[in-house]
């Protein structure tokens, strides 16, 4: 009975604190005055905002290469011999002027030829005028037997008239006509040696003919045992010596031309194309005259170097363009040269445009005017394949916005249709970008000035 008691009163010991603690939650409520209600404000965001304006547009290629010499010498021997000379200056990478004289071979042999041939000729010269006077001798002798014959055949019709008359022998007659039979035989004579020696005087002359040619090549193989640079050049590889024997066709050397300077860059199609004047007529083209066509263009060139500390810059001009299409990259080889590539060279600004250097070119057409040029990352693609971008209304709303890209050059988009002179373009990217979202614009002057510097040619947008 005791317990059943003292546990009824151990529970109410523990409902008091409870109650307590509702109390004075409840007076702490009622002591508190209800929250304010406020009207729900706009969310807005800040964006970066430049206005589109229309600049006159220079179009650009740009294309990597390695310059390369456009006149290489690969100088071989074209007669056999012994190295008697050898130009102490010819070492590899030397500057030789035009006219250097490089190797000389051994001449004895071809001079003697040249000896030997000139002597023939002058034997051969002397028995061709033999000829000519013994023809004409035989020839005189040959009119002198004609009379001979002629008055011994009178003779002959003179006896036989005296014969008929009964005033002269047989004998008599006899004898005249082997007189004249005689004489007649040496005519004959005369008249075969007078046939035969045209012939043997033709056979002579090929035979001049013959030595004449052989004087010529003798002398251009004497000549030839001395080898000359015909160009300005830097030499590139030395492959013979002093005394050493080489053989007709035996490279002596290489060597590199210093004139001009050639690189063959690959150029994006619609690069190249956008280089191109518009609404020019090919109809009448010569295309023998492509070299003329390339100059009216009024396409200009330069070359950068790479990897070069300092990005040296050389002037250039596109010479031609490739012969077909490179099907994998679908880009376009072009061919600019630079001319005096060594002369060229500044000391501790711009080195010479030496072989194998990696280059950059760039090629650029003539300004389009009134263009309308973007950052190209301000240009988004919808799912739909369309491209937009994001305009600011007068209520400083984004909206969004499709175009039309006529082209692209590095970071910027040139627009076709969509965007006019004036109107305010989003360059941040805003994520979500809903349409209507109030903008607080941010006037990006930095970025406007690059982009009309980069599309005037003379900067690049950042």
């Amino acid at each position: 009975m005791v317990s059943s008691k003292l546990f009824k009163h151990k529970k109410l010991l523990a409902i008091v604190p409870i109650l307590v603690g509702i109390g004075v939650i409840a007076l702490s409520i009622s002591g508190k005055k209800p929250p304010l209600m406020r009207d729900a404000e706009e969310i807005s965001r800040s964006a970066r905002v430049i206005t589109v304006e229309a600049v006159d547009f220079v179009p650009k290629a740009l294309g990597y290469g390695y310059a390369q010499p456009k006149s290489q010498l690969a100088s071989v021997a074209e007669v056999s011999g012994k190295i008697i000379y050898r130009n102490p200056d010819l070492l590899k990478g030397r500057i030789l002027a035009a006219g250097t004289s490089l190797f000389e071979i051994d001449p004895t042999d071809y001079e003697l030829e040249v000896e030997r041939t000139s002597a023939d000729l002058v034997s051969i010269d002397a028995q061709i005028e033999e000829m000519d006077t013994q023809l004409s001798n035989l020839k005189s002798s040959r009119k002198i037997e004609k009379q001979l014959e002629n008055l011994s055949n009178k003779e002959l019709e003179r006896k036989i008239k005296l014969r008929k008359k009964g005033s002269s022998s047989q004998a008599s007659v006899d004898q005249a006509e082997s007189e004249l039979l005689s004489q007649r035989q040496k005519v004959q004579d005369l008249d075969n040696q007078i046939r035969v020696l045209p012939a043997q005087r033709a056979v002579l002359v090929a035979t001049k003919r013959q030595n004449k040619v052989k004087l010529s090549a003798a002398r251009e193989d004497l000549e030839r045992t001395i080898i000359t640079l015909p160009f300005d050049a830097r030499v590139a590889s030395v492959e013979a010596d002093l005394d050493e024997y080489v053989s007709t066709g035996q490279t002596l050397l290489e060597a590199d031309g210093i004139a001009v300077a050639e690189i063959t860059a690959q150029v994006a199609m619609p690069h190249f194309g956008a280089l191109l004047q518009e609404g020019r007529s090919m109809q009448d083209f010569d295309p023998t005259q492509m070299a003329g066509l390339l100059q009216e263009m009024e396409i200009t060139a330069q070359v950068r170097a790479v990897n070069l500390d300092t990005s040296p810059v050389w002037p250039a001009r596109l010479d031609r363009v490739s012969d077909s299409i490179d099907s994998g990259t679908r880009t376009l080889g072009v061919v600019v040269a630079v001319d005096a590539p060594y002369k060229l060279a500044i000391v501790g600004k711009r080195p010479p445009l030496v072989k194998n250097l990696f280059v950059e070119v760039e090629l650029r057409g003539p300004a389009k005017p009134s263009r309308i040029v973007i950052p190209y990352s301000a240009v988004h693609r919808a799912e739909d394949g369309r491209d937009t971008v994001y305009v600011m209304d007068g209520e400083s709303r984004l909206r969004h916005r499709e175009i039309k890209i006529e082209t692209t050059q590095g970071s910027m988009a040139i627009i076709a249709e969509g965007l006019l002179a004036g109107d305010h373009l989003i360059v941040t990217d805003i994520i979500p970008a809903i349409d209507g979202l109030l903008i607080v614009p941010v006037n990006d002057k930095e970025l406007s000035e690059n982009l009309r510097r980069s599309a005037q040619g003379e900067g690049s947008v950042k």
